[in-house]
């Protein structure tokens, strides 16, 4: 869940100020930016573009059948 979340990634990608999200993997690519958080509406973040003092609250450390499913973006691959 994070909290708080700045008025510009608000209106840049459909967000509210509390939001759920799902950590994931953008790419197997060694060397690159590569964790992200994936948002219900399917749009994500980089972990690295986050804004500093970001609050997150960690619902969940596994995988869990009462966590929706979040659909990746087109060319983006989820690992396992």
């Amino acid at each position: 869940m994070l909290k708080d979340i700045p008025a510009h990634f608000q209106r840049a990608i459909g967000l509210a100020v509390e939001e759920g999200a799902v950590f994931i993997e953008t790419s197997a690519n060694a060397h690159t930016y590569r964790d992200a958080v994936q948002f219900r509406n399917g749009r994500h973040v980089r972990l690295q573009d986050l804004c500093e003092g970001q609050r997150v609250e960690i619902r969940s450390l596994g995988s869990d059948e009462s966590v929706p499913e979040v659909v990746p973006e087109p060319g983006i691959a989820l690992s396992a």
